[in-house]
């Protein structure tokens, strides 16, 4: 079972820096209407060696962020096509051929609704963090 995020894991100033910094990672935000951000998704692109470096996108991570007033537990994202479209938008500006969606079964119906569909069983080994981040090592 994977772990549940909790609020540690996910600071403002974190994503707003990662938005930024491009690459073959993308974080994207979406604010409320107060400007606070709610929710969160990462985009990755990847390389593929069977499709002479062709890129796939894959988007995980995605997240509800707690109000100040909610508890501190993340929340899996029921993701609004605010959060999807620019997702999908960049991942066909990058020149992807596919685009993979993590996703819980229970959130997958927006995915579904803009064209996605389901293809194979995703499997994952939790794995120990390293030491570094054991000694609180974990970015601000």
């Amino acid at each position: 079972m994977a772990r549940e995020a909790s609020s540690s894991d996910v600071k403002p100033a974190l994503l707003r820096q990662l938005e930024t910094d491009g690459g073959l990672q993308h974080v994207f935000v979406l604010p409320d209407s107060t400007g606070e951000l709610c929710a969160a998704a990462t985009l990755m692109l990847e390389p593929k060696l069977l499709r002479g470096g062709t890129t796939v996108a894959h988007i995980c991570e995605l997240v509800s962020l707690p109000s100040p007033a909610s508890a501190a537990r993340f929340a899996p994202l029921d993701a609004p096509l605010e959060l999807i479209q620019p997702l999908v938008a960049t991942a066909k500006a990058s020149g992807c051929y596919k685009i993979i969606a993590d996703v819980p079964a229970a959130s997958s119906q927006p995915f579904l609704d803009v064209g996605f569909r389901p293809t194979q069983l995703a499997m994952e080994i939790e794995l120990a963090p390293p030491a570094s981040l054991l000694q609180g090592g974990v970015a601000q």
